[in-house]
């Protein structure tokens, strides 16, 4: 019954608005589906439905859901996380003259609190415009607006440098975007918000000094690299000669291990750049022989540090908490500088003192050049995260305390007297952290 009637017609016209949606819905007020409810139902709706009809009734209606829209619109703008302003630029529309401050074309007349606290406005909600002198947004940001007006654009995307009240300078990027009712823009409330881009800059600006610094080291370590493999192959394809002289065979023997040796320690030390750029340097923290380290190093090598004293070599061991590996390649990479360019009459020596073990490679020599020094051996972990300078001496050293500072010490630097001395501290292993 009811599915016929939502399908059917009717004979008669519909004599209301109620009537005609009755109709639409194959109901009519003849043959209501229910009792006195629904005559109820009927009568209120019916009531609605005049009100409506009433020009005055929907006009009313109307400017609510606009002035609920409208409201709902400030609130979110208020409560928004990111800078927004309300700026008047009108006045650039009639400025005729190129030497205007594009400061004094620009009037603040709103913000949000995200805004007022960035440029330390007071009263944000006081209705009277802002100084725009003091919101610290730059001349070319508010230039870059007042373009916008005489091109007749109706959006902008400006990137500038700015200062916020305490002084401090930030990076921002400006979007502007311009009301245009019935086609005409109106520049009398310009939208503009702030993206605070202050720490994505200085990453950008630190990752293109790392891939630059990079390159040039590269460069500089392909040329490095390149004079040791020349000699093991010229001394390999001497081996390859025939030859009844045992000690020629040995001496180039020796020669290849150590041009190879060298290569092996460059790249090692690359390897260790690499990862701690990355953040991906790891070290271990075992009991470690300090003493055993040293004589290894000098072991392997051979006749480059074989001038290399040891006084006390032959007390007690000394025991520190680290990688061997690590403490190895520290140990190596500070004896070959001082070796390559300190001089003679080096030494090495290993003492307790407090919770550490001090390790003290020094020579005669030179002191290192100030801005190397700075870079190397400034504050503690001052300087090591920057990028890496094309200079292998640097590499060697900057190495040698990257992986120190790593295993939970540090090396210090020392001229003093004609004497170069270079100090690793690392800490004593449980059972030898004897005074």
């Amino acid at each position: 019954m009811a599915a016929s009637r939502r399908s059917g017609t009717v004979d008669s016209p519909p004599t209301s608005l109620l009537d005609a949606q009755l109709t639409r819905l194959g109901l009519s007020r003849q043959e209501p589906p229910g009792a006195e409810d629904w005559t109820q139902l009927l009568d209120g709706i019916e009531e609605a439905c005049s009100m409506l009809a009433d020009s005055d009734g929907v006009e009313n209606l109307l400017q609510q859901q606009v002035d609920r829209r409208r409201l709902s619109q400030t609130q979110l703008a208020e409560q928004s996380p990111i800078p927004i302003m309300q700026i008047d630029l009108s006045a650039a529309e009639y400025s005729q003259s190129e030497h205007d401050r594009p400061e004094d074309l620009v009037v603040v007349t709103a913000a949000n609190r995200t805004a007022a606290a960035l440029f330390g406005i007071d009263d944000p909600q006081g209705g009277q415009p802002f100084d725009v002198d003091s919101i610290g947004i730059s001349a070319d940001a508010w230039g870059a607006l007042i373009d916008m007006v005489r091109t007749k654009a109706t959006s902008a995307e400006i990137e500038f440098v700015g200062r916020r009240p305490d002084g401090e300078q930030y990076e921002a990027i400006l979007l502007a975007a311009v009301p245009v009712p019935f086609g005409i823009p109106d520049y009398t409330r310009v939208v503009a918000s702030m993206t605070d881009i202050t720490d994505h800059k200085a990453e950008e600006r630190r990752m293109h000094q790392l891939v630059a610094s990079r390159n040039r080291l590269l460069a500089s370590v392909t040329t490095e690299l390149r004079s040791p493999l020349a000699e093991v192959i010229d001394f390999a394809r001497l081996l390859e000669e025939p030859a009844d002289d045992p000690a020629r065979r040995r001496n180039l023997a020796h020669a290849i291990a150590d041009g190879a040796g060298r290569v092996a320690s460059i790249v090692e030390d690359l390897l260790v750049v690499s990862r701690s750029e990355l953040g991906d340097l790891a070290v271990a923290e075992v009991p470690v022989n300090l003493t055993a380290q040293v004589a290894q190093v000098l072991e392997v090598g051979g006749e480059a540090m074989s001038g290399v004293t040891t006084p006390g070599r032959n007390v007690e061991p000394r025991i520190c908490v680290g990688d061997p590996a690590r403490v190895r390649q520290v140990i190596r990479n500070l004896v070959m500088d001082a070796v390559e360019h300190q001089g003679a009459e080096i030494s090495i020596a290993i003492h307790r003192r407090a919770s550490t073990i001090r390790l003290t490679v020094s020579s005669t020599g030179s002191a290192l050049p100030g801005d190397l020094e700075e870079r190397i051996f400034g504050h503690h972990g001052e300087r090591l995260d920057a990028p890496m300078n094309p200079d292998t001496r640097l590499l060697g050293l900057s190495v040698a305390r990257r992986l120190a500072v790593a295993m939970g010490g540090d090396i210090l630097y020392r001229h003093e007297a004609g004497r170069t001395e270079y100090e690793v501290t690392l800490r004593a292993a449980q059972g030898d952290r004897r005074g």
